[in-house]
């Protein structure tokens, strides 16, 4: 189970396609959590992806890091800022291309960027975080994912939504993987933010682009629930 969900956080993080959320009770524990703590003292914030087109999407982005830094220190934790990495990505780009860069030069600028991020902050492990799209077959009036519950209508917890009838809903969940400095997976979990639409007498009605990631209370809960046992 922890390869399965290792290689489907990986998938997530690579593409921003849909996905069928991993079961909830999947550990989220690739390396054992003794090793894990006993290793990792410092950990380097990669940039965060948004896997929908929203003119809040650098906002939202900010608004999650700033969520990650302070449970990730209030646990002990040293954090480097995602800014670091990213000043150091566009030295590497600029001068090692004037032009638009292929895969494999992305590639490269890429782990060049990391490597002189480690040398300069020095970190023991990089954290990837995602605002991803998920497929969520509801059941019965209710979408459960990722450690949280919606009404097909739209009102959490609620049970007035209208059954899916074997339909697959649209969601985003709020995902995180952490890895060592060489690229060993140590930790992936996710914690379910919102629908995307919702059934209203039988019709899927997408919610407004600027009703989603904005709820500060649904924010701090898929944060809570992806970090979860890493700042326990």
């Amino acid at each position: 189970m922890k390869a399965v969900r290792c290689l489907l956080l990986l998938g997530l993080l690579a593409v921003t396609g849909c996905a069928t959320p991993p079961a909830a009770d999947t550990d989220p524990f690739i390396l054992p959590p003794d090793a894990l703590f006993s290793r990792v003292r410092t950990i380097a914030l990669m940039p965060m992806g948004v896997a929908v087109s929203l003119e809040h999407s650098a906002s939202v982005a900010r608004h999650y890091e700033a969520l990650v830094t302070s449970r990730l220190e209030a646990a002990g934790f040293a954090v480097i800022p995602s800014s670091a990495y990213m000043s150091i990505h566009k030295e590497v780009a600029a001068y090692m291309s004037s032009g638009d860069l292929d895969d494999e030069g992305k590639r490269v600028v890429r782990d060049y960027a990391l490597r002189e991020l480690l040398a300069r902050h020095g970190g023991d492990a990089l954290l990837y975080p995602l605002i991803s799209l998920v497929g969520v077959d509801p059941s019965g009036r209710s979408a459960v994912w990722h450690g949280i519950e919606e009404s097909t209508a739209g009102e959490p917890g609620s049970k007035a939504g209208v059954a899916a009838n074997g339909r697959t809903l649209p969601a985003l969940s709020f995902i995180v993987l952490l890895t060592g400095t060489g690229g060993e997976s140590y930790y992936a979990d996710a914690g379910g933010v919102q629908l995307l639409a919702h059934l209203r007498e039988d019709r899927l009605v997408d919610v407004p682009r600027d009703e989603l990631l904005t709820d500060d209370a649904r924010n701090e809960r898929a944060v809570a629930l992806a970090l979860g046992r890493l700042v326990r």
